[in-house]
């Protein structure tokens, strides 16, 4: 079962509407019983807007991905260049998003509540992912 949102391709951040797809009919009508409980509600606009972006020109599509590849290339740069800030796994291939480790300069929380109340920058503090998050952001 491949199973993805419009979120990132299309720009429809927080619009909360996805897609399923089902190699045979069995696997989808078990899915079928549970949709309701994942997907009730997904207000009509949103609805057309998913079909207008499958049916339309996807050039937009590799437009997005450039401009996610030009971001992800300056978080990645100023990161790099922040005393006390490592990224392990490097450049992220697949998404811009990074997890850096930033343990040098303290807890994540306390990290991320100075980047909020000093900087104006919203960050998650790594430990609400599980001990092996304490000492990153994302």
């Amino acid at each position: 079962v491949a199973v993805s949102t419009f979120s990132k391709t299309y720009a429809m951040d927080g619009w909360r509407l996805g897609w399923a797809l089902c190699p045979t009919p069995a696997e989808a009508a078990l899915l079928a019983k549970t949709r309701y409980y994942f997907s009730a509600c997904s207000p009509t606009f949103t609805q057309h807007a998913a079909v207008t972006a499958l049916t339309d020109s996807q050039d937009c599509v590799s437009e997005m991905v450039a401009q996610y590849d030009e971001r992800r290339k300056i978080l990645v740069d100023g990161l790099s260049n922040i005393p006390g800030v490592r990224l392990p796994g490097g450049s992220p291939q697949g998404a811009f998003y990074v997890f850096p480790d930033i343990s040098e300069l303290g807890k994540s929380a306390d990290i991320a509540k100075i980047l909020l109340e000093e900087h104006h920058l919203a960050v998650i503090d790594g430990g609400v992912f599980g001990v092996e998050g304490e000492g990153h952001l994302r």
